[in-house]
């Protein structure tokens, strides 16, 4: 799994490299989203825990190299992640519209507390999103993502963007 984990971290860094070299990184986009994160049966951690994510993604139209920081509650769970890769948006040098679906591969630390004990998580989230402009420079935003850590768990999101130059 280390090795999995480590090719998949490789792969990230090689796809953003593809997103850094178009000529729109100077652009940038935020996010601010909450969901939940609900872990797969048979895992540890039985309980639905609430999170927080922060994003922030350059915006070439095709590729985009994503940071966030990702907050997690309850369940007996007190966790902060961060986490980078890419997102791809397939119909992004299409046009702008007002749809944007996307495809997204994460790596992810995090640092927390697991029924009082303290844990350190690394791991993978794959998932698939969709963008929704409602003027020029915002919208809202909904994803599903598989998440592969420490524990198994699929989260979903829906919140805000912003998009800046």
């Amino acid at each position: 799994m280390k090795y999995f984990n480590i090719l998949v971290f490789i792969s990230m860094l090689s796809t953003s490299y593809v997103g850094l070299s178009s000529t729109n990184t100077a652009s940038y986009q935020f996010n601010f989203n909450l969901g939940q994160d609900n872990p797969d049966e048979g895992e540890t951690r039985t309980g639905n825990a609430s999170m927080a994510r922060f994003a922030i993604s350059t915006k070439p139209r095709l590729f985009r190299l994503v940071g966030a920081f990702t907050a997690l509650t309850g369940g007996g769970l007190q966790q902060g992640e961060f986490s980078a890769g890419p997102h791809v948006y397939p119909f992004g040098n299409i046009n702008r519209g007002f749809i944007q679906p996307y495809l997204f591969a994460e790596g992810s630390f995090g640092i927390g507390t697991f029924e009082e004990k303290t844990r350190y998580d690394s791991g993978y989230g794959v998932g698939v999103g969709c963008d929704f402009f409602l003027n020029k420079k915002g919208g809202m935003t909904l994803a599903v993502e598989k998440k592969e850590a420490a524990e198994s768990a699929y989260r979903l999101w829906i919140g805000f963007i912003y998009q800046g130059r």
